[in-house]
């Protein structure tokens, strides 16, 4: 089951890259929080997943952006 998560995550993650950013969204804050970083941070995390466990730091980071 596991690994069907991980390949569903790589499809959507290939899925998400073919998409060009959204061109409203480019520079814009949304409470502090720059959208081209958010994206990237989601983005890096999701990478991380797939190159295996994600260590307490990043795990923490990943709730802090799902929350």
């Amino acid at each position: 089951m596991f690994e069907e998560e991980l390949e569903a995550l790589s499809q959507v993650m290939a899925e998400h890259l073919a998409m060009p950013f959204p061109p409203g969204f480019r520079g814009l804050d949304i409470e502090d929080q720059d959208m081209v970083m958010l994206d990237a941070d989601a983005y890096g995390y999701a990478l991380g997943v797939l190159k295996g466990p994600l260590d307490e730091q990043r795990g923490e980071g990943l709730n802090w952006l799902t929350a």
